[in-house]
Order: C-alpha cells, then sequence, then structure tokens
C-alpha cells in the first residue's frame, strides 16, 4: 500500500476548501466565551493583616507555670479567626442573623460566610493576613474588617480569662502558705513553752557576735542532739539505751 504524505501546500488547499466552516467555527467559540464571560459575576478579594503580639504579662508567664499548650500558636490563632464562633460572633454584629433564629437556620448562613474566610501567616513573621471573597465588593470588605474586630475581642477576653484564672490560683496558693504559717507558728510557740531551755540556748547561740564557724557548728550539734533527746524522752524512758547514749554525747 502506498504511504501517502501531505505537504504544505496539502493543508493550505484543504483551509481554503473548508475557511468557511473554520469561520463560523471560531466566531461561534469567540461569540459563546463572551456570552459566558459576561453571564459570570465578577469575585471581588478583600484582605485585612493582624499582628500577634509575643509580649507576656505577668499574668500569661504564671499561666505558662500552671498550663502547657502544645503546638503552633500561629497556626492554632489562624484557626481561632476562621472557628465557627468568631464567624457567627461577625455575622450577628453584622445583623445576618436574626436574634430569634433558630440553631438550625443560622447554621448553613454561618457556614456560608465562614467558607469565604481564610486565614494565612506571613512567612517569617507574627502576622496573620485574613481574606474575604465575595462578588459584593461593599460587603466582603466589611465582613473581613468585622471578622478582625470580632477576633480581636475574643483574644482580649481570653487573655482576660486566663488573668482571672491566674488570680484565682494565686490567692488560693496564698490561703494555703497563710494557713501552713499559721500552723508552723503555732508549733513553733508550743515548742518554746514546753522547752524553754533549748530555746534560750538557741538564742545564745544565734548571736550575731559569734565569729568562730567551729564553735557554731559545735553549738549546733549540742543543740540538735538536745532536740533528739527531748523527742527519745518522749518514747522512752531516762533508763533507755538510746537516751543513756545520747546524755553522754
Amino acid at each position: 500500500m502506498p504511504n501517502i504524505e501531505m505537504n504544505l501546500t496539502d493543508y493550505l488547499r484543504v483551509i481554503r476548501k473548508r475557511k468557511r466552516i473554520i469561520a463560523l467555527s471560531f466566531v461561534l467559540v469567540f461569540a459563546s466565551t463572551i456570552y459566558y464571560t459576561g453571564k459570570q459575576d465578577p469575585v471581588y478579594n478583600t484582605t485585612c493583616k493582624v499582628k500577634i503580639e509575643q509580649r507576656k504579662s505577668v499574668a500569661e508567664i504564671l499561666t505558662e507555670l500552671i498550663t502547657w499548650s502544645p503546638g503552633d500558636q500561629m497556626a492554632s490563632q489562624a484557626n481561632i479567626i476562621t472557628s465557627y464562633e468568631v464567624i457567627k460572633r461577625a455575622v450577628i454584629k453584622l445583623g445576618y442573623i436574626k436574634p430569634n433564629m433558630a440553631e438550625e437556620e443560622e447554621m448553613p448562613i454561618v457556614k456560608a460566610y465562614q467558607g469565604q474566610i481564610t486565614t494565612e501567616q506571613i512567612e517569617m513573621t507574627n502576622i496573620i493576613s485574613i481574606t474575604a471573597t465575595s462578588s459584593d465588593p461593599e460587603r466582603v470588605a466589611i465582613l473581613v474588617n468585622t471578622v478582625a474586630e470580632v477576633y480581636k475581642e475574643t483574644h482580649f477576653e481570653n487573655k482576660k480569662k486566663e488573668a482571672s484564672n491566674v488570680r484565682e490560683f494565686v490567692e488560693g496558693q496564698l490561703d494555703s502558705y497563710a494557713l501552713q504559717l499559721h500552723q508552723s507558728e503555732e508549733e513553733l510557740q508550743r515548742f518554746r513553752e514546753e522547752n524553754p531551755l533549748v530555746v534560750e540556748r538557741i538564742s545564745t547561740t544565734a548571736s550575731p557576735t559569734q565569729a568562730d564557724s567551729r564553735v557554731a557548728s559545735l553549738e549546733g550539734e549540742i543543740i540538735k542532739a538536745e532536740l533528739e533527746l527531748i523527742s527519745l524522752k518522749s518514747k522512752y524512758t531516762d533508763l533507755h539505751p538510746n537516751v543513756i547514749s545520747l546524755r553522754r554525747k
């Protein structure tokens, strides 16, 4: 079977014969493109940026000592911005949800606006970019600014709540330490009343004029021995071997 190859002249001959069909196809494609492009609504994107401050107050430092939050903080804040609760508060603030609307009715509305919001951390910074997408340029600008405001309010409320929790924790610890101190003072007073001689010896050895460290060390051992003797005598008689041995020291 002969092998037939077409050259440029053959292609030009085909185009001349089918030029009406080719021209009509081009016009139809061009007209369809213009028609469908005109039917589509334009999409607008509006972006605002929020800066996540890393400065920490005393309350926040104490909070970190009490609680531990693993994970990337910037990623966590970005998720909070697009969370259902933040978007719902923004939609309510804009008046897109009626006050008496049921949960099953308001959820699709909140979800729809939630799908219009995206976040992205600007690389190597502590800034998060919030972007809203919509066919209404005025509404998209209001939406993105309202979401940023609601996030700021939510972030402040969370910090305030954390500070309140820390204050309650610290106050509880102070009350506990005050009770322990009161009990220790009562025990010390009771010890002074029951052992006046030992207390007098302690007061003497604690004189600021004491210069010889060796003597101070020996006197400390004597006081320790006397305290141990008192403890043993409270458990055993004077004839107990441990009491006799300690008296000899």
